[in-house]
């Protein structure tokens, strides 16, 4: 909890850290109300949330939540001890993997093992995960360049399916509201039906006339490329598809924010240069 905070701390995130502790309705109004009475809001509502009663009600609410999220992965994948589950993800630093590992380890004796599009921090033996762009042969500057903007790329990798923001005791999902199809997830359909496409008609080809990857490596080196040009290298089409586009924070806000803003960005340009890239 302490660590949760010294991370993520600040006026504006107060209302989703009250939704990621878990805290209860009437709980959370109470620390609300007094946090935002004293000088300090953030070190008001630090202390209140520290408070041991209001920890072990913290630990109380994580743990059951915990036995139902147990109950709903091995309800979807009848996982038994001694298994070894698999985590499939785009990646990148393996969040869920990390915050999972221990948990699904010492209760269910169940190992995660990560599947990644890209990897950050992979263990040299490619151990407790593997990606196809990851630390065995590319250069850990090379993938961060990769991950650093590439909010467009899990936009368009997503699909139009509610949030799931807890589980029943019977381990099904409880989902958010469901918000109205929007013309961002429009778009986001017919880029996902011509990759699909793509897929379908390169399988309908034959062997002899496709062309031919020899290992894993050409194969990430190629998708590396791709995701590169993409992210700092958009063409016009894609940039005027892409600026509508808003990146979901998720974590229990509503937050979104807008990809591209091309008016201010030309300005602050202009003003700083390339260094405008560095941040």
């Amino acid at each position: 909890v302490a660590q949760l905070l010294a991370g993520s701390l600040s006026r504006h995130s107060i209302p989703a850290l009250v939704r990621q502790l878990l805290l209860p309705e009437d709980k959370a109004k109470k620390i609300l109300t007094q946090a935002h009475q004293a000088a300090s809001v953030e070190l008001e509502f630090a202390r209140l949330v520290l408070r041991d009663d209001t920890v072990r009600l913290i630990v109380e609410r994580s743990r059951a939540f915990r036995e139902r999220l147990f109950t709903h992965v091995k309800q979807r994948t009848g996982v038994q001890a001694g298994d070894t589950l698999v985590l499939v993800d785009l990646g990148y630093t393996g969040t869920v993997q990390n915050r999972l590992r221990r948990a699904f380890k010492e209760a269910l004796d169940v190992d995660l093992f990560g599947l990644y599009l890209i990897s950050k921090h992979t263990l040299v033996d490619g151990t407790d995960r593997q990606g196809l762009i990851d630390g065995r042969d590319m250069d850990n500057r090379l993938i961060t360049a990769l991950t650093a903007h590439i909010g467009l790329l899990e936009m368009m990798c997503s699909n139009a399916d509610p949030t799931t923001e807890n589980y029943t005791d019977q381990g099904e999902p409880i989902h958010a509201a469901n918000a109205p199809a929007d013309h961002q997830e429009a778009v986001i359909g017919r880029i996902q039906s011509a990759c699909l496409r793509f897929v379908n008609d390169m399988q309908a080809t034959p062997e002899r006339h496709r062309p031919r990857i020899s290992d894993r490596l050409e194969l990430a080196r190629q998708t590396a490329a791709d995701i590169a040009r993409l992210v700092y290298f958009p063409s016009q089409a894609e940039i005027g598809c892409m600026s509508a586009f808003e990146f979901d924070f998720n974590l229990g806000t509503d937050l979104l924010l807008a990809t591209a803003n091309l008016e201010a960005g030309m300005a602050e340009y202009r003003r700083e240069g390339f260094a405008l890239m560095n941040r």
